[in-house]
């Protein structure tokens, strides 16, 4: 008989739905794969009432100052319960969300129809107003063309938090203004599941934010994106798709429709493949190592006894 480790993994509620169960899932995968001994219990910041609950909890980097002042931790190093910071930052290579695809077993097969998926979504960088509303009219001439010529337009954002564009206008408003059945609002995407769908029925993405191509690229879907600052410059470098982009102030709509044209549906390269399995392996172990050594709390023995040692604990329940 063996006892499990019960662990939580926190989510903060201004984070995008899609990516808090993304990361849950994921972290579930690297304790099936470790075959480490654990539950996971996914639950909102507001709700965790006692870290002595857990054996361990996972926070994730951007994270820890809200944590430490809900909490009143003035040191993560010397709490009782195992603090795991995922040093996670958008431009690290090591990104769990690379991960994802091994979640899916998604086919690769090129879409039937003429769509294609647009993240359109706030631009939160160092970017002056008139460079953005460019953008955003270029973009907009450049999808007018595409439904002129046959193209259906699905638009989506990742976050409601992220919604509302330039000049108050909503990610629902830009859409509407073309007054035509050919372009759809599809919402904020909140799951996995939802965004492979989008994967199916795509020819390809046209993205305005990082998240976006980082999911893309995980399933190595075609995307264009645009130089926004130096961690999209550095993400398409790493994983050698510099081709896929504009620099944000050097392009027209023009250039999109012949970009457009050019691409295939799914990317080919080996370099995609060889790095997001390098990275998968590398969080998994991190995961194992973090873990593997922790006792479960003598608190909690009798409750979590195991009869089943060869078995892996792991319901994925999340709690909002």
């Amino acid at each position: 008989m063996v006892n499990y480790l019960k662990i939580a993994n926190i989510s903060i509620d201004n984070r995008s739905a899609v990516f808090n169960n993304l990361y849950d899932d994921l972290i579930n995968k690297y304790l099936q794969d470790s075959k480490l001994n654990a539950v996971l219990e996914c639950i909102s910041i507001n709700d965790l009432e006692n870290l002595n609950d857990y054996d361990a909890i996972i926070i994730k980097n951007e994270d820890i100052d809200r944590f430490k002042t809900t909490f009143n931790i003035k040191s993560i190093e010397t709490e009782e319960t195992k603090i795991i910071v995922l040093n996670d930052t958008k431009n690290n290579f090591n990104n769990m969300l690379l991960g994802i695809r091994k979640l899916y077993d998604l086919p690769i097969v090129e879409a039937a129809d003429k769509i294609i998926s647009v993240n359109i979504q706030n631009l939160k960088y160092d970017i002056h107003k008139d460079k953005l509303e460019w953008m955003y009219e270029q973009l907009q001439i450049a999808l007018q063309i595409l439904i002129n010529n046959g193209y259906k337009i699905n638009v989506f954002s990742l976050s409601s938090n992220e919604d509302i564009l330039i000049n108050n206008k909503s990610c629902e408003q830009f859409v509407y203004q073309f007054q035509n059945d050919n372009i759809k609002y599809v919402g904020n995407i909140e799951s996995g599941e939802k965004f492979l769908e989008l994967i199916n029925e795509s020819l390809l993405f046209i993205n305005l934010s990082m998240e976006a191509n980082i999911l893309c690229t995980s399933f190595k879907k075609t995307f264009i994106t645009f130089k926004l600052d130096e961690e999209f410059e550095n993400f398409l470098n790493y994983f050698e798709l510099e081709n896929m982009a504009f620099n944000a102030d050097k392009f027209s709509a023009g250039e999109i429709l012949k970009k457009v044209e050019k691409l295939k549906s799914f990317l080919e390269s080996e370099v995609i493949d060889n790095k997001i399995e390098s990275i998968f392996d590398k969080n998994k172990a991190f995961f194992y190592d973090e873990l593997v050594n922790i006792k479960p709390k003598k608190l909690f023995e009798d409750s979590r006894l195991d009869t089943d040692e060869t078995k892996v604990y792991n319901d994925g329940g999340r709690t909002s």
